[in-house]
């Protein structure tokens, strides 16, 4: 089961439970992180960068072919820290193939537990999504945050707390800790068989922002596992095609 959990990028205890949060701060700021020496060639790597007052980050970063601009997707790990995120891992195995379409430059911060929503992470990743505006070249009006286990709990956080810098989230996999309204459109994920968070009270709490007339969209995955997250690409792929509509330039504004 522990290796499961790690290759999903879930925590793994000893009892099958993933890291649930306590709660987020209210009031965290970002904090600077410098990419100007990152390099712009085409395909994933991992990277260190500054970030200030906690040091050197990791990352991993998918960078797509062209001078952009490009959209922007960051990626949020679950709780089993994040190793490997590009060999045999999240980056890899489900968010570069089901966004690849897109042409996105792909971010993913890592911590050792996944826990988003604690505020230096917090910090760090929102550090991290005005650094790329300032140094790359972003879509206006393109910036997608997803997350998978914990980084799916970060993503319904960030969707809340910082709505003005992403136009679309997908949480997969979240627990129903930071499920609430939103001015961002959601698109979210979840496993029916789901051994780490109950998918009835999942689909309870969203179909709730639906019927409240939040702009949610609701992608249960029959027999879904926690654990299979490298599975979830055909929802993935679902959600980039939700994007695509939503970003066209005839979609409704």
């Amino acid at each position: 089961m522990c290796l499961a959990a790690a290759l999903a990028g879930v925590a793994c205890t000893g009892t099958s439970e993933a890291v649930e949060p306590a709660g987020g701060p209210a009031g965290f700021e970002p904090a600077a992180v410098d990419l100007a020496g990152l390099p712009l060639t085409p395909g994933a790597a991992e990277a260190t960068v500054s970030v200030e007052s906690q040091g050197d980050r990791d990352i991993a970063v998918w960078m797509p072919e062209g001078s952009g601009p490009h959209p922007l997707a960051l990626f949020l790990h679950g709780g089993g820290g994040g190793d490997g995120l590009i060999e045999g891992g999240l980056l890899g195995c489900l968010v570069e193939p089901a966004l690849a379409p897109l042409s996105p430059i792909i971010v993913a911060p890592r911590n050792a537990r996944g826990e988003w929503w604690l505020e230096r992470e917090a910090a760090f990743v929102l550090g991290l999504v005005e650094a790329a505006h300032a140094t790359w070249s972003i879509e206006p009006s393109r910036t997608v945050v997803l997350g998978y286990s914990n980084g799916g709990i970060g993503t319904w956080f960030f969707a809340r707390e910082r709505p003005a810098l992403f136009d679309a989230a997908i949480p997969m996999a979240a627990s129903v800790t930071f499920i609430g309204p939103t001015p961002v459109p959601v698109y979210a994920i979840a496993g029916e068989d789901d051994e780490l968070f109950a998918f009835g009270e999942v689909s309870r709490a969203i179909e709730q922002l639906i019927a409240d007339g939040q702009d949610v969209t609701f992608d249960a995955k029959a027999g879904g596992s926690h654990f299979e997250a490298c599975d979830y690409v055909p929802e993935l792929e679902a959600a980039r095609e939700w994007l695509t509509a939503r970003w066209s330039p005839s979609a409704p504004q």
